[in-house]
């Protein structure tokens, strides 16, 4: 595969670059993914966008170091990956989030917290992506603090503090949507 994307590079050091790239992260991608999608081909599929989505912009990674790149490249297959479940199933959600709903076996009481937790998924989607970043990898995929901390290149103590601030936001807009 790595073939096609180095044949949309012109020059050498780019094509050089990418194999790099290439060698070092798409494992760590490919898991990205799969933590998402639960799909091989899924995974594969998000994967092989990010490359290729990245052999045409290599401009943008020349300046980074190796591990701005690889926080650069776990975001673009995470988000693929989300665009492509979307896709498929026009809302995506954690099962362990829907395995938490209590079973009211009641349908009207199941849709509203289905509504309640697409209207949480839409807020969160809407805030900047220093905050809607933390909060996906946190609580949607389950990374540690100190893991959203090493992939995004902050502290930990950071990391904690946009969730707070986050939730703040979150809880905010609910209100203000009477959702709450």
């Amino acid at each position: 595969m790595l073939g096609a994307y180095l044949a949309l590079i012109d020059n050498e050091p780019d094509k050089k670059l990418l194999e790099a790239l290439y060698i070092a992260f798409k494992n760590v991608m490919y898991n990205t993914a799969y933590s998402i999608t639960h799909d091989v081909h899924l995974s594969e599929d998000a994967v092989m966008d990010s490359f290729f989505a990245l052999a045409r912009n290599m401009d943008k990674m020349k300046d980074m170091t190796m591990s701005q790149s690889r926080n650069y490249l776990i975001m673009a297959v995470r988000n693929r990956a989300v665009d492509i479940c979307r896709k498929r199933s026009h809302t995506v959600y954690d099962e362990d989030v829907i395995d938490e709903i209590p079973d009211s076996g009641s349908t009207v009481i199941d849709a509203e917290n289905k509504q309640l937790q697409e209207k949480v998924f839409g807020i969160i989607k809407d805030l900047d992506c220093t905050y809607s970043d933390v909060v996906m990898m946190k609580y949607y995929y389950g990374f540690k603090t100190s893991e959203i901390a090493s992939s995004l290149g902050i502290t930990q103590d950071n990391v904690t503090k946009r969730l707070s601030r986050a939730k703040t936001m979150i809880r905010r807009k609910m209100a203000e949507e009477g959702a709450v």
